[in-house]
């Protein structure tokens, strides 16, 4: 787990550097300075990009970790066309997909007419959205394989959403009228595109060189049928996880899904630490699934998902503790604080998710992956019928509620499938340790004593709570690898007062 937590801590690290900006724009600069049909817009046009860019992608980012193994020589290393394989896919399924989300324009642009026709005004803007991002992810997917995931992390986590402050700015300020805000929108995510393709080349990785005929065929039929399957679990992940907004907007409008676009940003904070771990675990899942490796995959299973239920239920538990006070502060909150239980439900959500989807990247890299599909679009249905009862009654909380059901539900039968086929669960007595102290934590928050002014008592209660969690946490050893890290930086501390 050296490299592992060593690129994982680095990216984290990154991650909520970028969290902080991302919050501070989210939850300052947009509310500030774009009305919530503004913001409704564009989390839409990207949520819509993001689903047809991963469609684009062809699901490259899975195929390129299960099969980059396959393209290992102890002749050639790398370089044996696995980067022109990665950039093959989106290629294809920019034209793919780009014409059929063309063909499919009158029946997009209907269903928003009525609630939100600002989005149909801007519609083209989706498909070069969603081509850059098609191609980032095959950079990123090179950059992961090759176990350097900082630098395009700190790409999108830091620089684009730098970008985006900008591009609010100069909108707000009158320099750009809305065509043009949304043009720089589009824009930043082509400079993301092409700055990761800056960074592989300046590793020395960029080789569009092709040799795949030590590939035997029984492989490349694998990597075709494994890229069908990729495509159909795109479809349907894209329908579990994104149908919320689309409907929210076809259904009530953009004001309300920027009401909860806000929420969900908060909510989501809570697995920014499972995207470094995951993306650094899985070339290294991909290659114990590959050896056939149980003890490997097992250990790996459980430490990731340990680590996951440890950081972000802690973060969770902070941002719950602090809500009011966020809403109190933010630009316009008597808009936005109807989003509070969008962010309990999401939160719950979320946590559930970063320890349990972990089962799911380890059934993707089996010969098992065809079964997530059946699961996918079982849950499809559930999640658009859930939303169609929920949203009606409850509006935006309806929708979070319909979500993080859709995302406990599909983690029950992963983990419940990964132990019957490949028997391995992530489940230890430190998981319990931390639900304790959790419960402690949320116990002593309520004796605690409350402060007229929120901002102070956020602090102090965040302070001693923290000072709490923390020791609990290092003294009764919950996690090796937290405890590791935090002995090194105590190391580093005493070396440097020598």
């Amino acid at each position: 787990m050296g490299i592992i937590i060593r690129q994982s801590l680095k990216a984290t690290i990154v991650n909520y550097v970028g969290a902080f900006i991302g919050f501070i724009t989210t939850m300052f600069v947009s509310t500030k300075f774009l009305s919530p049909e503004e913001i409704g817009l564009t989390r839409v046009m990207i949520e819509a990009a993001t689903i047809l860019g991963g469609l684009m992608a062809l699901g490259i980012s899975s195929s390129g970790l299960r099969f980059f193994p396959f393209f290992k020589t102890d002749k050639n290393s790398h370089n044996n066309g696995f980067l022109f394989y990665l950039l093959l896919f989106p290629m294809i399924g920019a034209i793919v997909f780009g014409l059929l989300f063309l063909c499919l324009k009158t029946g997009i642009t209907g269903y928003f007419e009525a609630e939100s026709p600002l989005f149909n005004r801007f519609f083209y803007y989706v498909i070069p959205l969603a081509i850059f991002m098609a191609f980032t992810y095959a950079f990123e997917a090179y950059a992961t394989n090759l176990m350097r995931i900082v630098i395009p992390k700190f790409i999108r986590e830091i620089l684009l959403r730098l970008m985006n402050i900008v591009i609010i700015l100069l909108y707000f300020f009158g320099f750009f009228t809305l065509p043009q805000f949304i043009f720089g929108l589009v824009s930043i995510y082509g400079i993301m595109m092409v700055l990761n393709g800056i960074y592989i080349a300046t590793m020395g990785k960029f080789s569009l060189k092709y040799d795949f005929s030590y590939i035997e065929k029984p492989l490349k039929k694998e990597v075709r049928n494994y890229t069908g399957f990729l495509l159909l679990a795109s479809m349907g992940g894209a329908i579990v996880t994104k149908v919320d907004i689309f409907m929210l907007s076809g259904m009530l409008g953009l004001e309300y899904s920027g009401v909860y676009s806000i929420a969900m940003y908060m909510a989501v904070i809570v697995e920014i630490p499972n995207r470094s771990l995951q993306a650094i675990s899985s070339p290294v899942a991909a290659q114990a699934i590959k050896e056939k490796n149980h003890d490997k995959a097992q250990e790996l299973f459980k430490k990731v998902s340990l680590n996951q239920l440890l950081v972000g239920s802690l973060i969770f538990i902070f941002l719950w503790i602090n809500i009011d006070t966020i809403f109190y502060y933010i630009p316009n909150s008597e808009i936005y604080r109807t989003g509070k239980y969008v962010v309990l439900f999401i939160g719950i959500a979320r946590i559930f998710d970063s320890v349990a989807n972990f089962a799911g990247i380890l059934v993707t890299y089996s010969k098992y992956y065809y079964y997530s599909l059946f699961f996918m679009f079982f849950l499809m249905f559930v999640t658009i019928g859930l939303n169609l009862t929920f949203i009606p009654i409850y509006a935006i909380s309806g929708a979070a509620f319909s979500t993080a059901l859709t995302f406990i539900l599909y983690n029950i039968l992963m983990l419940s499938f990964v132990k019957w086929k490949l028997n391995l669960h992530p489940f230890s007595i430190n998981m319990l340790k931390i639900l304790v102290i959790i419960a402690t934590i949320v116990l002593i928050n309520f004796v605690l004593p409350t402060v007229g002014n929120p901002l102070i008592d956020s602090l102090y209660r965040s302070s001693i709570l923290a000072i709490i969690a923390g020791c609990s946490v290092f003294f009764w050893n919950v996690s090796e690898d937290m405890n590791s890290v935090i002995k090194s930086f105590l190391r580093r501390d005493k070396i440097r007062s020598l």
